[in-house]
């Protein structure tokens, strides 16, 4: 209906102008009388009428959600219920389960796989840039309690990293790093085969690894057990 009303209102208009430029046509338009005759002369005109120049249909305006305000609320509850499910009774725990079964998959056939699988990658894009930040601090934080510990006991690293505990750190802090499970495992190596290639040590097993051989160049060393390489900076963890 809207485009044929538009195409009617420019039909009208077209003819109108040509309407008033027929008028014209012929008209008579007094001309300067000369000393001899002053005859009427007429100048038919030749001005063609001018398309009008076409207009830019309005964008169709997003559609927004009726009920943003009760969207917001919602996410706040689900939020909330995993926060606190431990304080809530479990009975209507489960009952709201199913509920929220259901609307979840309302809401994945709303999104479509498309939309799904973008979300997805962001999610993950995060998740690993979240990963890298807290094992590069936890590095730097366990390395700086070494030296520390160096520092105190006369130029000496401890034979493990629990001996930076609890003096040095409450806790050896696990790592989790993009591929890799979350873990606590600490492999240490007592030897001196690996003072020229510390890539021949790491074993990818995602945890520390801390040299301790005294007379070794890499005495109190500690790296991340991984050749992979962060997301982030495009560099192998060991390297770090």
């Amino acid at each position: 209906m809207k485009t044929k009303l538009f195409f009617t209102a420019a039909l009208a208009a077209f003819f109108s102008a040509g309407a008033r430029i027929g008028a014209f046509e012929g008209m008579a338009i007094p001309g300067q009388a000369s000393e001899k005759n002053s005859v009427t002369r007429t100048i038919p005109v030749t001005e063609t009428a001018q398309a009008r120049p076409e207009t830019a249909s309005p964008e169709k305006p997003a559609y927004t959600l009726k009920y943003q305000e009760e969207t917001r609320q919602t996410i706040k509850d689900l939020a909330a219920i995993l926060a606190k499910q431990d304080r809530l009774d479990p009975k209507k725990l489960d009952d709201a389960a199913k509920d929220i079964v259901k609307l979840d998959k309302k809401l994945k056939a709303l999104l479509g796989l498309e939309i799904i699988k973008e979300l997805e990658t962001e999610e993950k894009a995060l998740l690993e840039k979240e990963q890298s930040s807290s094992a590069k601090t936890n590095l730097a934080l366990v390395r700086s309690a070494l030296q520390i510990y160096y520092g105190d006991h006369n130029g000496v690293f401890p034979d493990t990293l629990y001996g930076l505990t609890p003096d040095y750190l409450n806790s050896v802090p696990d790592l989790q790093l993009p591929g890799h499970e979350k873990t606590d495992k600490i492999t240490m190596i007592d030897s001196r085969k690996h003072e020229t290639s510390l890539s021949s040590a790491v074993a990818d097993s995602g945890g520390w690894l801390y040299f301790t051989n005294k007379d070794s160049i890499n005495s109190g060393m500690l790296i991340i057990d991984c050749s992979h390489k962060d997301p982030e900076e495009n560099l192998e963890w060991y390297k770090y």
